[in-house]
């Protein structure tokens, strides 16, 4: 765990960069543009930005809900071609996920027929 002294932040020309960085990872059920319904999306789809920013490694995971067969908010993810199953429910389903990097952060979607 870092100190508060190997956690200062250092102030550039354009913009604060924290001294020590850190690969923070976000799970969430929604993030703007992908999904939003209120202030969760809001803050998961913008505060990874404002970390990766400043120099963080940053992940954001969460379920790819697509409206019918496809969704414009999905088009720059790349189908990554891995495939899990986890047991859940009483049996098993396939997830697949997505990626996509955008404004230094990894935005990955999580796909599954059973699911959403």
């Amino acid at each position: 765990m870092a100190s508060e002294q190997d956690s200062e932040i250092v102030v550039g020309k354009e913009q604060a960069r924290a001294k020590v960085t850190q690969s923070i990872v976000f799970v969430t059920g929604e993030a703007s543009p992908y999904a939003k319904s209120g202030g969760l999306g809001d803050v998961c789809g913008s505060l990874p930005v404002a970390l990766a920013a400043r120099g963080h490694r940053v992940m954001v995971v969460m379920p790819r809900y697509l409206n019918g067969t496809s969704d414009k908010n999905y088009a720059n993810a790349f189908y990554t071609e891995k495939h899990i199953r986890i047991p859940c429910f009483g049996g098993e389903h396939e997830v697949t996920f997505f990626h996509e990097y955008r404004d230094s952060v990894d935005w990955v979607g999580i796909q599954s027929p059973y699911c959403f």
